[in-house]
This record gives C-alpha cells, sequence and structure tokens, in this order.
C-alpha cells in the first residue's frame, strides 16, 4: 500500500508535470506560474509530511537540482525554464532523489 505522503506528492506532480510538458512542447516556454505552485506545493507538502527535516530536504532537493542545472545552462546545453523547472521537481522529490530523478 502506498503511503500517504506518496500519494499527496502523486497528486501534486503528475498534474503539473503533465501540464508543465505540455507548455513546454506547445509553446517551448515553461511559465514561472506553474513552477512556482510546484515548488511551493513540494515545499509545503514536505514540510507537512516531514516537519524541519523534510523542510531542509526539499530546500535541498531545489537548491542541489537547480545548482546542478544552473551549471549546464551557463554552457548554453539548457534553458532557464528548464533550470527552475528541475529545482521545482527537486523540491518535490527531496535532496537523495535529485540524482536518480
Amino acid at each position: 500500500m502506498l503511503a500517504p505522503q506518496t500519494i499527496a506528492l502523486a497528486s501534486l506532480f503528475i498534474p503539473m508535470a503533465i501540464l508543465i510538458t505540455y507548455m513546454d512542447v506547445r509553446y517551448r516556454r515553461i511559465p514561472n506560474k506553474l513552477v512556482l505552485v510546484t515548488l511551493l506545493g513540494g515545499l509545503l507538502l514536505n514540510t507537512i509530511f516531514g516537519g524541519t527535516h523534510g523542510f531542509l530536504a526539499s530546500l535541498g532537493g531545489f537548491a542541489l537540482a537547480f545548482g546542478v542545472m544552473l551549471f549546464f545552462h551557463a554552457f548554453g546545453t539548457m534553458g532557464a525554464g528548464d533550470v527552475k523547472r528541475c529545482g521545482a521537481i527537486g523540491a518535490v522529490s527531496g535532496i537523495s532523489l535529485v540524482f536518480p530523478t
């Protein structure tokens, strides 16, 4: 049986990922509002389920994913929207799942 945290994160992440993917493929732009909702939702849900540890893991996931993708952006291989999106995904998944994701 799935844990409540997994269900809550999936119910946030899956619709947002579909919407962001559609916007990226169709218009080649990722709206900041969608990325911000994903980022704040990931921080909030991880804080609710994990307390301070969940918040720090989520914040660390954001920082790590954003930093790695910013490195690629500096060399022109990644767009700025992709950098923001990966940071938000890091906030949802947490620091321990950034590289597997």
